[in-house]
């Protein structure tokens, strides 16, 4: 973050989000929840935690999602952590973990939109270019500023 690598930053909580879905998918939960429950059980705690160190990792980049996910896992927000002082970098190896046996989460509602095509487009026109492009603008905008300033009206 401090060297704006921002891919970089996005990294392992992207490998983390794909593993944490094959892990999902695979486990074939809806089959473990009817002929197996304390297989389902850890699943669903393992899957919960994985969301939870999610939230963590991206929080720097989108603080609104991870606000979202504490309160829909019903956890309190100072709660939010991967401090290695307090062994939460030893509890993110243990997802299964993060969550107390028992735990209720809160109402889950979905996190992101689906954007349509249209507005695909739109935002794909609002923010196309380079940041050499971007930081062209706000300079000529600084200059057209200046230039109102000094003139008369």
């Amino acid at each position: 973050m401090e060297k704006v690598e921002l891919k970089q930053g996005l990294r392992p909580a992207m490998t983390i989000s794909s593993e944490g879905n094959a892990y999902l998918q695979d486990s074939q939960f809806w089959n473990l929840f009817k002929n197996d429950p304390s297989s389902c059980n850890i699943v669903m705690r393992t899957s919960a935690g994985l969301v939870y160190l999610l939230a963590a990792l991206l929080e720097p980049f989108i603080p609104s999602f991870s606000v979202e996910v504490l309160r829909q896992l019903n956890l309190p927000r100072p709660h939010l952590s991967l401090c290695d002082e307090i062994l939460d970098i030893d509890r993110a190896r243990r997802p299964w973990e993060i969550l107390p046996s028992g735990h209720d989460i809160g109402t889950p509602k979905p996190l992101f939109k689906e954007l349509k095509d249209e507005e695909v487009e739109f935002y794909r026109e609002i923010f196309a270019g380079s940041q050499a492009d971007w930081i062209e603008k706000a300079d000529a905008a600084k200059k057209v500023a200046e230039q109102l300033k000094k003139t008369k009206m």
